[in-house]
């Protein structure tokens, strides 16, 4: 009893009466419960050095609010200090709003994607689980407690104040700042360490986990505010040995490359350089040039997920094109920042898009001369691109240009009709298709072939109010039970399945079907509809391991692929299309400066990668926000094997992001440019040029092959 009776005189003396001790602790425990209670709906563990790292860094964050809250009255105190908690409370909660309806936490560095929201307002809010409210539980018990408990909040000497505030301040700034540099408080498979997060917040997923959403709002702004960029460094490694029999495709001459090198100052190009030069090149396989000199059509389907597949009863073009062609069943477009543009930029690319980041949009003076548009243009293809949307959201028109597109054509252009004033009545795919069809016919390109890259629409969400597409085929599913939403969406599913109907039968008029390669992909599933609605009618959890984010990706070609038909069980993403196709075309380009591989390559990696980090593949799913790893079977990688293919992740995902940052493809342009001039002034026949792409190299193949050409060349 006498025990009892000395803690609670020590609580009321130390704690109850010492005003500012009492304020700190409410503050605190309101704030970090908010911490738990988001990390508990976000599945982290409670038990991990991130914690340890929240508890820190709210320690300083509330002692600073403290002293600022001293030179107020006690009312007004109350009042600023249950503010401070209400819009914590709601920044967590909007975190996990993001989460759910955009599969990424919201970042000021796509502060550009907040029309998407707000055009989608109702769908954004439906989307909400009543669990996110559990946010705000702190702020109400603090509300509760200035309310019932009469108890007025005293100033502190201010001298005093500030001294012990500082003396705090510095001690757990000192504390917070060794656990974030030393490796021993973060785990060891993580692709990118707590320093560098901390510095850049390139990682939103990895960065609520490690600092908390608070932490991570902080590492944001400040990113905002003052970018901060880390000096990554790379070894001239050896690449790839080649055997005799290799037939390699020779992209930039390595003595070219290393010249440039050599001669590099700037450390990120530099870094970029190594890093690029000591990728293994691509060998020439059996699917080589296999579509040469065929015509290409690109159709990324707006929100086409894997109900697209399961239901050919409802569509038949799909199924005849899926059933005629090659697919990949384990195929992913994952979601970030802004997934339709993202995931439309990877695929041109080969490129990761900066996940906290509307890459493209953000980046759009940037020029690619390895992309899809411009390898195709080096083999004299007309190139063009079309989406039937206008400019409100993306501005196409300068991307597709800048990316190498010969012509793009938005919905005016297109001719067709559009709702620009209310979004969920979108055009109609099949008039897209009538208008692509036109297009060709107005087309002179009859020296060489066309390559067109196709943006849908019609399968946009929202799929939770009456549209005109979603309405248009509501009673195809009458008898089933579907939920409403997922019968909107396949009404909207329908127009894209007549659509690619309208397109198959106007290349067969024309007589070019059997001429033209089909390419289809899914930009990402309808996140619009809640995953355990989608788990009604699909044939996998939707909730597990990433399988939300899994997609159709078919290649299709009358007279090829419908003659041996495939499905294939390698992992993909978007990121192999371009490697993939160049192959089967037979153009000339550079393998080593796309991350993804040719998806018929003997040396290809079955894997598909996040933005996160994480990476799923015939054996386990990585989740890189957790660090935890997911089995499939007995089979067990081994950790310095997972540190392997990590550090491959990170590096692919680091390198993107700083080749676009710093337009690095428009400076190495550049450089090749003017290493080609100072060849041709060295030597009147530098076997280094050809007349469709001077940036290849054809030295194996030059008749006048003597030692005396290969020492201009590396000169």
């Amino acid at each position: 009893m006498k025990l009892l009776n000395n803690i609670k005189e020590f609580i009321i003396t130390n704690l109850y009466d010492n005003t500012y001790a009492l304020n700190f602790i409410l503050l605190f425990c309101s704030l970090f419960s908010i911490e738990i209670i988001f990390r508990l709906i976000d599945g982290f563990s409670l038990f991990s050095f991130g914690v340890l790292r929240i508890a820190l860094l709210l320690i300083i964050i509330v002692y600073i609010l403290c002293y600022l809250l001293n030179f107020l009255n006690s009312r007004i105190r109350k009042i600023v200090s249950a503010i401070c908690v209400f819009v914590g409370s709601t920044y967590a909660c909007l975190q996990l709003g993001f989460l759910k309806f955009l599969g990424v936490y919201g970042s000021l560095q796509s502060v550009n994607q907040a029309g998407a929201v707000v055009d989608y307002i109702k769908d954004f809010l439906k989307s909400f689980s009543p669990l996110f409210l559990t946010t705000y539980i702190p702020f109400v018990l603090i509300v509760l407690f200035y309310v019932f408990v009469k108890k007025r909040f005293y100033r502190q000497n201010k001298n005093r104040l500030l001294f012990s505030t500082v003396l705090i301040v510095a001690l757990f700034g000192c504390i917070y700042y060794e656990f974030i540099i030393d490796e021993d408080y973060q785990n060891k498979l993580q692709t990118i360490s707590n320093e560098e997060l901390f510095l850049t917040a390139s990682n939103p997923s990895l960065s609520v986990s490690e600092f908390g959403i608070f932490g991570f709002g902080i590492t944001d702004l400040r990113n905002k505010l003052y970018p901060v960029k880390v000096k990554t460094e790379i070894q001239m490694v050896a690449t790839k040995v080649y055997t005799d029999s290799d037939k390699v495709i020779n992209g930039i001459d390595d003595n070219v490359w290393e010249y440039l090198i050599a001669n590099e100052q700037d450390e990120n190009y530099k870094f970029l350089d190594n890093y690029y030069y000591t990728r293994n090149k691509a060998i020439e396989n059996d699917y080589t040039g296999l579509f040469k000199d065929k015509n290409l059509i690109v159709i990324m389907m707006e929100s086409a997920n894997d109900i697209f597949l399961e239901y050919p009863e409802y569509f038949p073009n799909m199924a005849k094109i899926l059933n005629g062609g090659w697919s990949w069943e384990n195929y992913y477009s994952p979601r970030n920042s802004c997934a339709t543009l993202n995931n439309e930029f990877s695929g041109m690319t080969s490129l990761y898009s900066i996940s906290n980041t509307c890459t493209a949009k953000t980046y759009i003076d940037n020029t690619y001369f390895e992309s899809m548009f411009n390898i195709f243009n080096d083999s004299n293809y007309y190139t063009f691109s079309a989406h039937d949307y206008t400019e409100h959201y993306y501005p196409r028109n300068q991307i597709h240009t800048n990316l190498g597109s010969q012509k793009y054509y938005g919905v005016e252009a297109l001719g067709i009709e559009y709702d620009d004033v209310n979004y969920k009545n979108w055009a109609y795919d099949d008039e897209f298709m009538k208008s692509v069809l036109n297009i060709l016919d107005t087309v002179d390109y009859t020296d060489g072939n066309f390559m067109s890259w196709l943006t849908t629409v019609s399968s946009h969400q929202p799929y939770s109010m009456d549209s005109k597409q979603g309405n248009a085929f509501y009673s195809m599913t009458d008898k089933t039970g579907f939920n409403p939403e997922i019968r909107r969406y396949m009404s909207k599913l329908k127009v894209l399945d007549n659509a690619l109907g309208v397109l198959l039968k106007g290349l067969e008029e024309k007589g070019i079907l059997e001429d033209t390669v089909l390419v289809m992909y899914g930009d990402h599933y309808p996140y619009g509809i809640d995953t355990d609605i989608l788990n009604t009618v699909m044939s996998y959890d939707t909730n597990v391991d990433m399988n939300a984010e899994q997609v159709p990706f078919v290649i299709y070609n009358e007279g090829t692929t419908t003659e041996h038909p495939y499905v294939y069980t390698d992992y993909s993403t978007y990121i192999n299309i371009l490697p993939t196709v160049a192959n089967l075309f037979d153009l000339k380009y550079e393998s080593r400066l796309y991350m993804g591989e040719d998806l018929f390559s003997e040396d290809y990696k079955s894997i598909a990668i996040f933005p996160d980090g994480s990476w799923k593949d015939d054996f386990a799913f990585y989740n890189g926000a957790t660090g935890k790893i997911h089995y499939y079977s007995s089979f067990e990688y081994s950790v310095e094997e997972l540190q392997k293919i990590n550090n491959d992740v990170a590096l692919k995902i680091k390198a993107s992001t700083l080749s676009v940052t710093s337009n690095y493809f428009a400076n190495l342009k550049r450089k090749l440019d003017k290493r080609v001039e100072e060849l041709n002034v060295l030597s009147e026949n530098a076997c280094l040029l050809n007349e469709n792409a001077v940036y290849y190299s054809e030295i194996n193949n030059c008749e006048d092959d003597s030692e005396n050409e290969k020492e201009v060349i590396s000169e």
